[in-house]
C-alpha cells in the first residue's frame, strides 16, 4: 500500500508502515494535511509474525526495493498486488475521509 499511496502523490514522509499490537498484523498510515488515514490488512493477509520480523523483512524489502530492483521489475510486483478494484476503493476510501491524492487533484 505504500507504493500505491506514492503513486496517488503523497509524499513518502507521510505514510508510515507501523504494527497492531492487538491483530498482530501490519498497518499503512498516512499523514496528510492533518488527517490520518489507516489501512489494516486483513487476518488472511500473510504477513510476519511479529514486530520485530517484519521490520526487519520491510526493511530488507525496501532496500531491495529502491536499490536492486529496476522500475520493469517494480511496476510488476506494484501491478500483481494492486488492481484496478483495489486502487478504486482506495481512492474513493480516501476521498470519503476527506484526503484528496494529488496526482488526482489536476
Amino acid at each position: 500500500m505504500f507504493e500505491a499511496l506514492r503513486r496517488l502523490g503523497f509524499q513518502s514522509d507521510d505514510i508510515y508502515v507501523s504494527w497492531d499490537e492487538v491483530k498482530k498484523a501490519p498497518l499503512t498510515i498516512l499523514r496528510h494535511n492533518e488527517k490520518n488515514f489507516v489501512i489494516d490488512y486483513p487476518l488472511s493477509f500473510e504477513h510476519p509474525l511479529t514486530k520485530e520480523l517484519y521490520r526487519q523483512e520491510w526493511m530488507s524489502e525496501s532496500e531491495r526495493w529502491n536499490t536492486v530492483m529496476s522500475m520493469v521489475e517494480r511496476d510488476s510486483i506494484y501491478r500483481s498486488y494492486v488492481n484496478e478494484a483495489l486502487y478504486f476503493d482506495l481512492v474513493m476510501s480516501l476521498r470519503l475521509s476527506g484526503i484528496f491524492p494529488p496526482r488526482l487533484n489536476h
